[in-house]
């Protein structure tokens, strides 16, 4: 994480006792979205699974040359892009951690949070 940090994205969807979890990432800091699996999940939406968590990860970075934590809380932009998959896929929670600790965020209240305009 300290010499090549990158963030993630999972899904996790559920149905009854079952689980279903898709995992997006690469070698960049910021991977591009065609990469989260997003069609995938939309997909099983419609197929009856409940978009039940995101999991999203503010990675570990050197800040003076010493390892920082991320924010275990979404970004300005994490929120527009979270928002929007409530609206559209119905998303119930957002976990956002820095490997340490981690922000639990229920959709309901992601209009608490301020969004990039």
């Amino acid at each position: 994480e300290l010499t090549q940090p990158t963030e993630f994205v999972a899904h996790i969807l559920r149905r009854g006792k079952r689980l279903m979890v898709y995992f997006g990432s690469s070698d960049l800091m910021f991977p591009p979205k065609k990469l989260y699996g997003l069609e995938e999940v939309a997909a099983d939406v419609r197929d009856g699974w409940e978009y039940w968590v995101v999991l999203h990860n503010h990675t570990v970075r050197t800040l003076n040359g010493k390892p920082a934590l991320g924010t275990p809380a979404p970004s300005t932009s994490d929120v527009e892009f979270f928002r929007g998959l409530v609206e559209d896929l119905g998303l119930r929670q957002v976990w956002v951690t820095n490997g340490m600790y981690t922000g639990v965020v229920r959709a309901v209240t992601l209009n608490r949070f301020f969004a990039r305009e």
